[in-house]
């Protein structure tokens, strides 16, 4: 059975709203209480002329994500921007880079970066607390493969935070921006 070029459209569209639903749902996931995450906040040692602490409760934790993003990136998917010829060449060459089985491009200690056939788009998993320089490391190498900026933007790429780094910034004031700076 073959598809048309609509259809496929449409599945490929649906799966970018199921993994960016996703997404969000593993941002607004309560951070487990294993004893085995590290802690930001270390408890004073209490003493016998001190009080013992009170916890801090941190109600309905999430990341903060940058408003109407969500409406943004469905109209990048849904409405491309054409690629210049130079960028359509550094993208055809990430396109086949990108392992067979698993969509990995290029991954370092401080991000993963994945191609997704499906959707026609690339995604960067961010895996260190430094999110900004995850996210510039990302688009530095992807210039580094002759993609301008507005290449990456219009790729297009988004980033998402793993689930350590996520509950790492819970109950911050961090606010995730999921587009790569100027897009």
């Amino acid at each position: 059975m073959f598809f048309n070029t609509k259809t496929t459209f449409l599945i490929g569209f649906l799966l970018i709203i199921i993994a960016l639903l996703g997404i969000i749902l593993v941002l607004k996931k309560p951070a487990p209480t294993t004893p085995s995450l590290p802690t930001y906040s270390p408890l004073p040692t209490p003493t016998k002329a001190s009080p013992e602490p009170s916890p801090t409760v941190i109600q309905n934790p999430q990341i903060k994500l940058i408003p109407g993003e969500d409406q943004r990136i469905l109209q990048k998917i849904e409405n491309r921007q054409p690629l210049s010829v130079s960028d359509l060449e550094a993208r055809s060459k990430l396109t086949k880079q990108a392992d067979q089985k698993t969509g990995i491009v290029k991954s370092t200690s401080s991000y993963l970066l994945e191609y997704l056939p499906a959707g026609d788009f690339f995604i960067t998993q961010i895996l260190i607390v430094d999110v900004d320089k995850a996210k510039l490391d990302t688009v530095e190498w992807l210039k580094e493969q002759n993609l301008s900026d507005a290449g990456i933007c219009n790729l297009p790429l988004y980033f998402y935070l793993s689930e350590t780094v996520s509950q790492q910034l819970i109950g911050t004031d961090f606010v995730f921006n999921r587009l790569p700076k100027g897009c």
